[in-house]
């Protein structure tokens, strides 16, 4: 929550105060308070040059608002309307900082020109698809594939932009085909290699339950003394066949899931 609600027309100040909802255009708030390099992170949703008129429920439902995406004189004036505030965006941007801008096919295309003109040609990091809604049925005589996704451009103000790893939980599919041991305790568990190509010299090369990995043109991905412990830990599994090479036990509720890729499908 907002602990106070501003003017774009108040006085020039030294910083931005934090916790503020500021109202106004948003090149104006930015060039009039926020200093150079200050933002480590923004989400931009502009209009999307759409050309059509929308009516949305607001609030409790009773409430209806409406709102135009039309633009006159075509998409150089909808990009000459927006470069001004994206050049803004770039400058109060921290050198680790990074921005998103949500868009679609509209004029998708002609803003990442310009974030590239404006960004750098380097620095888009990502297209993100953002599949949005279903599959609909389209009404009379249908020209085009269904349309449901967005696009979130992602930029970054430099190559020393921050950036947090984000996970999704594996999918029931892939856990089902993986993960299909259980130990004693309920713990679902898969066995993985233990093993990696080449040979190598020392410790992860020496044999191990009568098992040479020279002899085979590998070596062990842990120093033999690891491995120990990790037999001591219950977390070797032993094939019953003979000459079988151990595996390592792989619990699934040590790993932190499937690393979030550039679709992202709304849950439905």
């Amino acid at each position: 929550m907002s602990k106070d609600v501003k003017s774009a027309e108040i006085p020039l100040c030294d910083f931005m105060d934090t916790n503020v909802i500021y109202c106004g255009d948003n090149a104006e708030v930015m060039r009039n308070h926020i200093q150079d390099n200050s933002v480590d992170l923004i989400y931009a949703d502009p209009p999307f040059f759409s050309n059509k008129a929308y009516e949305v429920l607001w609030g409790d439902g009773y409430e209806l608002r409406a709102f135009e995406d039309r633009w006159k004189g075509g998409i150089n004036n909808y990009v000459a309307w927006m470069e001004p505030k994206l050049k803004e965006c770039q400058r109060v941007l921290k050198e680790t900082g990074s921005m998103y801008l949500h868009c679609d096919w509209h004029a998708g295309h002609r803003l990442q020109v310009l974030m590239d003109k404006i960004f750098g040609e380097n620095t888009l990091i990502n297209e993100i698809i953002w599949k949005r809604t279903s599959a609909h049925t389209g009404e009379g005589k249908i020209r085009s594939f269904g349309t449901v996704h967005d696009v979130i451009l992602y930029y970054s103000k430099s190559e020393s932009y921050t950036f947090n790893p984000q996970f999704m939980p594996y999918e029931k599919m892939y856990t089902d085909k993986f993960y299909k041991n259980v130990d004693e305790n309920g713990r679902r568990w898969m066995s993985d290699n233990l093993t990696a190509s080449e040979v190598r010299k020392g410790e992860s090369g020496k044999t191990w339950h009568g098992i040479d990995p020279t002899a085979k043109g590998i070596h062990w991905k842990f120093a033999v003394s690891t491995l120990d412990e990790l037999e001591k830990n219950g977390r070797i599994y032993f094939p019953k066949k003979t000459g079988g090479v151990p595996r390592y036990k792989r619990y699934l509720d040590e790993m932190k899931g499937q690393l979030l890729q550039d679709i992202w499908a709304r849950a439905l």
